[in-house]
C-alpha cells in the first residue's frame, strides 16, 4: 500500500517496496558456502590398510602385554595403575580398562584418546594418512 504522501513518488528500478528488503541473489549464503566446501575434494585420505597391527602398536605403546589368547592385559595409561587393568584384543585392536572404564574399538581410537588428537593428526601419527588428492 502506498502512503498518500508518496502517491506521486516514483520508485527507482530494482528498489524494494516500502517495508520490504531488497534481496541480493549473488550474496554468499551459509548454504552456498557449505555446498562449495563440500564440493572440494579432500587433500588427503585415511587408508586403514596402513594402520600398524594391534600387536605391534600395543607392544610399542604399553610395553609388555601379559596373558595369552586374543585378549592381553597391560597397565592402563589413562589413570594411575599398579596392576594390569587394561585389556587389549590383538585381533581387532579393541581396548577396555576395567578400572576407569576407558575403551575403544581400534588402535586409532586408542591413539586419539591417549594423545588427545583429532582424527587427521592421529592418522598422520600412525602413518595411515595419505596426502594428496585420490
Amino acid at each position: 500500500m502506498i502512503h498518500p504522501a508518496n502517491r506521486n513518488a516514483r520508485r527507482q528500478p530494482g528498489a524494494a517496496k516500502q517495508g520490504q528488503q531488497r534481496h541480493d541473489f549473488n550474496a554468499v549464503t551459509p548454504a552456498k558456502a557449505r555446498a562449495a566446501l563440500l564440493a572440494q575434494k579432500p587433500l588427503g585420505r585415511f587408508d586403514r590398510s596402513l594402520l600398524p597391527t594391534p600387536a605391534e602398536y600395543y607392544a610399542r605403546e604399553l610395553g609388555t602385554l601379559k596373558g595369552s589368547g586374543a585378549w592381553r592385559t597391560a597397565l592402563c595409561p589413562f589413570h594411575k595403575d599398579t596392576s594390569p587393568s587394561l585389556s587389549v584384543k590383538l585381533e581387532t585392536g579393541a581396548y577396555h580398562c576395567h578400572a576407569c572404564g576407558e575403551g575403544g574399538s581400534d588402535v586409532l581410537a586408542f591413539q586419539r584418546r591417549r594423545y588427545e588428537q583429532d582424527f587427521k593428526a592421529a592418522c598422520k601419527a600412525l602413518g595411515c594418512w595419505v596426502e594428496g588428492r585420490p
